[in-house]
């Protein structure tokens, strides 16, 4: 059985391995909710272990995560040297027990094994390096994702690419300094989440400039100007990316009302509209990749309800569902 929960373990790693009592029965269990996702590492251990045909060396990992294993007291992230293909991938990070996630891991890579470290330890960050070699000049230093930077991709390829390519440059940044030990795990949610952060508001801005073009601006019933605004939940509003986090948002806008260009359209229409070309802007996969998968499911109503909503009508739903 494989199931996709969040560890609740005292040590903060999941259950993984065969299950003594039972025959032929394998857990998979807690395997979501880890900063780097242990489960692509854990998944060729899975398969071996299901196949029967187990490695030297495979048991040491299935010790680590067995059901029997000697739980502490105190919760703390663990290494997990992932073997798998010859691959080493960091999966949890060694602290001292009375470190916090706001602190520098124990130790750094040498600067002149960094880059095939980073290539060993992430498919990803070598791909994009195979792609573009001349963007690992700089990657050591601290640098927060910058909007002109965004802007200039956008202008140089357009919105979609341009978020695509200043999404997998920050991000093997973010990697390359989250391998090599050169930043807190504190620093790497804060920077995935600013990049998120970025990239969906200049897409809001893209596409509320077009749609404004050919329908004009929206106005609420005493005239003033609407935009869009997104509520940011989960992760994404705790400012606590991982990797592999897609974005939870809810889309909104202020009130009724109606576009005042020639090509009318309710407000209503115009930021569903606005909203659906957002999503596809971060999400659609293309020969560059994505840039972040969004998740709106969070919204009144879950699927069922409509993509936005004006306050006044988010008001009445939380105050009649709670």
């Amino acid at each position: 059985t494989w199931r996709g929960l969040y560890p609740m373990t005292p040590d903060g790693a999941p259950v993984v391995g065969k299950v003594r009592e039972v025959d032929g029965f394998i857990q998979a269990v807690g395997m979501c909710g880890q900063g780097f996702m242990l489960g692509p590492g854990l998944g060729v251990y899975l398969a071996r272990l299901v196949t029967d045909q187990l490695e030297p060396g495979d048991d040491e990992v299935f010790d680590v995560l067995t059901a029997d294993r000697e739980f502490k007291g105190a919760e703390q992230l663990r290494e997990l040297n992932c073997r798998g293909r010859g691959r080493y991938n960091r999966c949890m990070s060694t602290m001292p027990p009375h470190a916090g996630w706001n602190i520098l891991p124990p130790e750094t890579i040498a600067p002149k094994k960094r880059l095939a470290h980073v290539r060993e330890c992430s498919d990803f960050a070598a791909g994009v390096l195979d792609r573009f070699p001349a963007w690992k000049a700089g990657l050591d230093q601290e640098s927060p994702p910058d909007v002109a930077d965004l802007i200039k991709a956008i202008q140089e390829h357009g919105l979609d690419s341009g978020l695509r390519r200043f999404r997998n440059r920050e991000m093997l940044r973010i990697v390359w300094r989250d391998l090599c030990g050169l930043a807190s795990l504190a620093d790497t949610f804060q920077a995935l989440t600013m990049l998120a952060e970025i990239c969906l508001q200049s897409a809001l801005e893209e596409h509320q400039r077009t749609l404004e073009e050919k329908h004009g601006m929206p106005r609420g019933p005493d005239g003033e100007p609407q935009r869009m605004f997104v509520i940011g939940l989960g992760k994404f509003g705790g400012g606590e990316l991982n990797l592999s986090s897609d974005i939870d948002v809810i889309f909104c806008y202020p009130s009724a009302g109606q576009c005042d260009g020639r090509r009318q359209l309710s407000n209503d229409q115009f930021f569903t509209r606005q909203a659906r070309a957002v999503i596809a802007s971060l999400s659609e996969i293309t020969d560059e990749g994505f840039c972040f998968r969004v998740d709106t499911r969070l919204r009144p109503f879950g699927n069922a309800g409509p993509l936005t909503s004006s306050l006044a009508a988010m008001d009445q739903y939380y105050q009649r569902e709670g």
